[in-house]
């Protein structure tokens, strides 16, 4: 994963391209993007397969499970709702 600093302005400029990290077994497609940014530039989240013996990610991952508002879920769950 790289970033690029960019500059809008009358042209559209691009910096040079800085690595930020390496994922094994980052899945890659090319009708969709397994990987998301957070919208506060700060987490990044990643759907990751194992490797294959010839290094390519395969597709072996289980359900994902998203909890949406998890610090409340977790007080309930917890006994200690609001």
């Amino acid at each position: 994963m790289f970033r690029v600093e960019t500059s809008l302005g009358r042209a559209f400029t691009a910096g040079a391209a800085e690595p930020l990290f390496t994922l094994a077994g980052l899945r890659t497609n090319v009708r969709t993007r397994d990987w998301d940014l957070h919208p506060d530039g700060t987490r990044f989240l990643a759907a990751l397969g194992d490797e294959t013996a010839s290094g390519s990610p395969q597709a072996t991952l289980g359900p994902i499970t998203v909890v949406v508002n998890w610090f409340e879920e977790l007080e309930r769950l917890m006994g200690q709702g609001r």
